[in-house]
């Protein structure tokens, strides 16, 4: 189960994951990763862990409102 915040949802298994959050958000954001100008992030580790901030820290055209 992936539970995601609201206006998300919850997917069941990796196969509702892929087929209803990851493709269509990478389908809608085609040029995200290309303005790294526009992102900021922090990452922190101590011994085996590690984390990051600054999600959904992204710079991105939308490509249609789906």
């Amino acid at each position: 189960m992936w539970y995601g915040p609201a206006g998300i949802g919850t997917m069941r298994g990796i196969e509702g994951f892929r087929q209803h959050h990851q493709i269509p958000f990478l389908s809608a954001m085609p040029d995200r990763g290309s303005h790294p100008d526009g992102t900021t992030c922090r990452f922190l580790a101590e011994g085996a862990y590690v984390g990051v901030t600054g999600w959904p820290n992204m710079a991105q055209t939308l490509s249609h409102g789906g």
